[in-house]
């Protein structure tokens, strides 16, 4: 999970090894002025577009964003690099 902003409950996300990356703790959301506007669009995360079909890839490091347009390029590009390796 990727958020650009606080998380609740993050002893429990913790304990369940579900990765998540976020801003930081945060209250419970007031759930009569926080809901969900829209599924399938464009937003920005920390200052990044990211579009539906985006790869999102995060490790104790850092999140990253794989443009789905350019994410169609790496199979090709991982089966020769093995096909190399195996010959």
């Amino acid at each position: 999970m990727v958020l650009d902003g606080g998380v609740r409950d993050t002893a429990d996300i913790v304990s369940l090894g579900f990765p998540t990356y976020c801003l930081g703790p945060a209250a419970p959301a007031n759930l009569v002025v926080h809901h969900a506007s829209d599924m399938n669009q464009p937003i920005a995360c920390g200052g990044v577009a990211v579009y539906p079909g985006d790869i999102i890839f995060g490790d104790s490091e850092a999140v990253i964003v794989i443009p789905r347009s350019t994410s169609t390029k790496s199979p090709t590009r991982r089966s020769r690099w093995k096909s190399r390796k195996s010959s």
